[in-house]
Order: structure tokens, then C-alpha cells, then sequence
């Protein structure tokens, strides 16, 4: 709606995950200037806007990821015996 939309994050997710590290992707469905977030993790989400001020009406695609908090405790996982690369079938 007038070049922009707000996509809510579920907010027991974001209780849940290091929102330094959200990272968000957007697909346009349709002619436009092209789309970008802007975080908005104060009113639980993030804003998708046109570049260049446009006020386009696309619908478009999105996804998020973000890692999980305390991830890092979890140990390294150690490369497979081999050295973990592909061999063709002898």
C-alpha cells in the first residue's frame, strides 16, 4: 500500500534469535524500481519499500533468516573422515 508493507516477525521468534544477524530477502512479482527492507524489530517486523521513492503496487516474495541465540554453544562440526569430498564411483 503506497509503495510499502509490513511484515510481522512472530514474536515468539524473535525472542529466539540474534536479530543482528537477520538477513531478509525480497523477490518482486511485477515491474518495479526494485525492493528493499528496512528493520523495524521495535514494531516486530520490517518494512518493504520501493527504491527510489517509487509507490508501485507489486506484490513480491519474501523470506528471513537469522541465527538462533546461543547457537554458538553447540562444539564445531569436525570435517568427515576423508576430508568430506565428493569421489566418483570406482
Amino acid at each position: 500500500r503506497d509503495g510499502e508493507a509490513f511484515v510481522r516477525i512472530e514474536p515468539k521468534l524473535l525472542e529466539h534469535i540474534e536479530v543482528g544477524g537477520l538477513q531478509v530477502w525480497l523477490t518482486p512479482l511485477g515491474p518495479c524500481a526494485g525492493l528493499y527492507p528496512e528493520l523495524a524489530l521495535e514494531k516486530g517486523g520490517f518494512y518493504v519499500r520501493e527504491a527510489g521513492g517509487e509507490r508501485a503496487r507489486v506484490r513480491f516474495m519474501w523470506a528471513w533468516s537469522a541465527p538462533v541465540k546461543g547457537w554458538e554453544r553447540f562444539p564445531a562440526v569436525s570435517t568427515p573422515l576423508g576430508g568430506g569430498a565428493a569421489r566418483e564411483a570406482e
